[in-house]
């Protein structure tokens, strides 16, 4: 039973190395533990960076975040951030922990205006080799085009 109280801490794995494709467009996480790729797509790239930030990241901040990014509404970026947390959770590429005293985020100051695509739900996509992760870029790229 989860007796959640209040606001969890997200922490990303340490033996998750990120590489972005595009900015804001696309980007990779490998998972050093079991050597896993995971692709991201461009709002999943957004969440994941705002996690790599280094300031303290909860559940709400990340969707107040993707909610003024995107200009979606809250209701709308904290059910995709939800989702895409626990997703990641799954994977072992995140986990929770409690808030300590100085541990409470602030709120987060506007950040640069940077060129976002429309939103799209975030989305991760597991490959078991770069191989298969270069297979799907092309063939979304084919079929986009």
């Amino acid at each position: 039973m989860n007796m959640n109280t209040g606001p969890r801490k997200v922490v990303a794995s340490e033996q998750a190395s990120f590489t972005e494709l595009l900015e804001n467009q696309e980007g990779i996480i490998l998972d050093l533990g079991n050597l896993h790729y995971y692709t991201l797509n461009p709002t999943a790239v957004f969440l994941w960076k705002q996690l790599q930030n280094k300031t303290t990241q909860t559940v709400e901040t990340l969707s107040r975040s993707l909610a003024r990014a995107f200009t979606i509404s809250l209701g709308q970026a904290e059910a995709g951030t939800q989702a895409f947390l626990e997703e990641l959770r799954q994977y072992g590429l995140v986990s929770y922990s409690a808030l300590g005293g100085e541990d409470i985020p602030a709120d987060i100051a506007e950040s640069a205006v940077v060129s976002l695509p429309a939103y799209e739900v975030p989305q991760l996509r597991i490959s078991q080799s770069l191989a298969q992760v270069a297979l799907a870029q092309i063939s979304s790229t084919i079929s986009s085009g």
